[in-house]
């Protein structure tokens, strides 16, 4: 005869309940902060945007409609046709209405945003900046007629394959700083090498603005302009350039006016270490988003004899480095020397503190930024710029490209083996507390 079996129901644990009450108390939670984390959100998407408004007049003050609003660096300057072109990725921001009015939404953590105004066919410019220092404010743009910069380049000794004009707008505070912006890049690329070239360059006018000419191979000048009148033309005559680096693996000393952080130095004090010197200026992107790489480096082969120092023109002062917004640069988080570079003599008219000049900067022939030189134990020039720069240094170090797993530093190793320690200790405590939980139940 078969038996009943009545299945008995166990009270309920502490740990039951407390299993159960950590449950609901996580979904709970998330539920009230979903909202909060939703708002946060929101606040620094907004805290981030800022609505510039304006309007755009003539000369005369009659509002120009249709003027569009452009970002910075997209013109270009066609030498063939002798006219000023946008680019094609080029995208207009915004567009005046029948008032002349416009309102815009963009971004802005940095100094400042740049923009720059048009008429139709581009015929008349202007250029205005917006910062959070004048949310509030209402811009008003006057259009003007084009001013021009002409000069004619010559060489000597080598000819010319590509060419580039950059125009820097250049803006002081009522404090005495300085800031430097990108807006204008004129690309020559040459059907036929050719050892002169005349240039005409439409610019705004009223304005300050810094010229700088970069030339293909290794030419390299810049110069500050004076504020133009419409349709004013500034003559810089004939310029002559010159290959500025030398063929020798013998580095030029450093030549410094002010050493920002760490203490001053010599590459002769420094032979038996390898030397990285990342020649950089303020004004340049691509110079900023490079010193996360640059720190990464330092922490990671410093203790082994590399020795990084950051060279930066002589267009800014110490103290300009280290009052500067850390949102774009967080000087104090930066490990390794950084140093202004001695003014040179004036090119062309420049003034001593001309944008990507300076007596070190030139001695090694840099014509673009940023730029780095690896030199080795023995104090020779190793390479310039070179694409695998991380394997360079291990060669230099070590006398070989480290593998995978040499590759990984001490620290990170340390790391890694206490979490996989922590992750046993927690897989050993987990198939405990099962074992414990199932025995309970029996």
């Amino acid at each position: 005869m078969a038996k009943n079996y009545t299945k008995t129901k166990r009270p309920p644990t502490i740990s039951g309940y407390c299993c159960y009450f950590r449950k609901q108390a996580t979904v709970l939670c998330f539920i009230l902060f979903l909202p909060f984390f939703a708002y946060s959100a929101k606040v620094y998407a907004d805290a981030s945007l800022i609505k510039v408004k304006g309007v755009v007049t003539d000369e005369n003050g009659v509002p120009i409609s249709e003027a569009k609003l452009y970002p910075q660096v997209f013109f270009v300057f066609n030498i063939f046709e002798d006219n000023l072109h946008l680019a094609d990725q080029i995208k207009t921001l915004a567009q005046t209405d029948s008032n002349g009015t416009f309102s815009v939404d963009c971004s802005n953590r940095g100094p400042g945003v740049l923009f720059f105004v048009a008429a139709k066919k581009l015929t008349k410019l202007g250029v205005f900046r917006s910062s959070r220092e004048d949310l509030e404010k209402v811009h008003t743009v006057t259009l003007a007629d084009s001013a021009w910069i002409k000069t004619t380049f010559k060489s000597k000794s080598t000819t010319f394959n590509t060419f580039t004009i950059k125009l820097l707008y250049q803006e002081t505070s009522i404090t005495g700083r300085k800031s430097t912006f990108d807006f204008m890049a004129v690309d020559y690329i040459l059907e036929d090498a050719l050892d002169s070239i005349s240039v005409n360059i439409p610019c705004p006018s009223g304005c300050k603005l810094a010229l700088k000419i970069v030339g293909d191979p290794q030419q390299n000048y810049s110069m500050d302009i004076p504020s133009l009148k419409p349709g004013e033309v500034f003559n810089l005559g004939t310029q002559l350039f010159e290959p500025k680096r030398k063929n020798n693996k013998e580095p030029p000393e450093l030549q410094i006016n002010e050493w920002v952080k760490g203490k001053p130095t010599t590459l002769e004090t420094l032979k038996g270490k390898v030397v990285l010197l990342d020649f950089w200026g303020l004004w340049c992107g691509p110079c900023i988003q490079k010193f996360p790489e640059l720190v990464r480096l330092h922490a990671k082969y410093s203790k082994d004899g590399l020795v990084i120092i950051g060279i930066h023109d002589p267009s800014r002062t110490k103290q300009d480095l280290i009052d500067c917004n850390p949102d774009r640069l967080n000087m104090s988080a930066i490990p390794f020397r950084i140093a202004i570079d001695l003014p040179d003599a004036p090119s062309f008219n420049s003034s001593s503190g001309a944008i990507g000049q300076g007596k070190t900067i030139n001695a090694y022939g840099i014509t673009k930024f940023p730029t780095t030189v690896l030199i080795d134990k023995s104090g020779n020039i190793d390479s310039y710029a070179t694409p695998d720069l991380e394997d360079r240094i291990q060669l230099l170090l070590y006398g070989k490209k480290l593998s995978l797993t040499q590759n990984v530093s001490h620290d990170i190793l340390l790391i890694r083996l206490c979490l996989l320690g922590l992750v046993g200790i927690a897989i050993f405590l987990g198939i405990k507390v099962v074992k414990y939980t199932a025995k309970q139940k029996r």
